[in-house]
């Protein structure tokens, strides 16, 4: 069958689990589906199961309440995700697979309880800006929009995938990541903590556009650009792999 869901102006509201058959069509109307699991039950899911496309991805999706709810595949959020109070998504299912999150607008996750990511991946994938708020943290987190910001310290404890044209500013915030992917621009003041293990000097760029002194990155790049003002003073010799543009200090 097919559910039109009500517009933005309306409310959604599900207090069990959303399961989303094959055949069935779902039409978001740019509205919010508000998942509100409020049961003792294990088996609450969102199971999509011909996965994410037209007709089959929220809107805006919202989880909150005191319950958790778990992935049974693969998810597509084509504009917000919020999670607050305390409520939880497990990004993986009962059997222990874990699916991957993709989303076009802003992530908004308040408190470090209410996102498991497990091994599954959280992919940002917008046309317009979109910034990352998050307590909790993220296992692999996939950067595929070139307007994407930061506004809370991040922790990323796999992999940050950076790919070929995008670009994620981390805006003063702090960011630690396993390791970094770099295809594409990785963006920061200078004076925040960057603690990555495992570092991209084989592709992309790293860009400095604040009022730092240093490089906080640290002293091996691939492509190194700095937009900064006044002066960066080196503390070892410094290894740029690719090119170094000086724009701006």
């Amino acid at each position: 069958g097919t559910l039109t869901a009500p517009s933005s102006s309306g409310s959604f509201v599900v207090k069990g689990g959303y399961n989303l058959y094959s055949g069935g069509t779902f039409y978001h109307n740019n509205g919010t589906v508000t998942l509100t699991t409020r049961y003792k039950n294990t088996s609450a899911r969102i199971y999509i199961e011909d996965g994410p496309g037209t007709g089959r991805n929220f809107y805006n999706l919202h989880k909150n309440f005191k319950r958790g709810i778990y992935l049974q595949n693969h998810i597509e959020i084509e504009n917000d995700l919020l999670i607050w109070g305390k409520g939880n998504i497990r990004a993986k299912n009962s059997s222990n697979t874990s699916f991957n999150i993709t989303v076009g607008g802003d992530i908004n996750i308040q408190k470090s309880t209410n996102f498991y990511a497990n091994s599954g991946k959280v992919i940002l994938n917008g046309s317009t800006a979109q910034t990352i708020k998050s307590s909790a943290n993220f296992k692999h987190l996939q950067i595929s929009n070139s307007d994407v910001s930061l506004l809370k310290a991040a922790t990323v404890t796999g992999t940050l995938t950076i790919d070929s044209g995008a670009k994620i500013d981390i805006n003063g915030y702090n960011l630690t990541a396993g390791t970094l992917a770099n295809n594409g621009n990785l963006q920061l003041a200078g004076g925040e903590t960057v603690s990555i293990t495992t570092k991209d000097t084989d592709s992309g760029t790293v860009t400095y556009d604040g009022t730092a002194t240093g490089l906080a990155y640290g002293n091996a790049y691939y492509n190194l650009a700095l937009n900064t003002s006044g002066t960066m003073t080196l503390d070892a010799d410094l290894d740029v792999n690719g090119s170094l543009t000086i724009t701006d200090g």
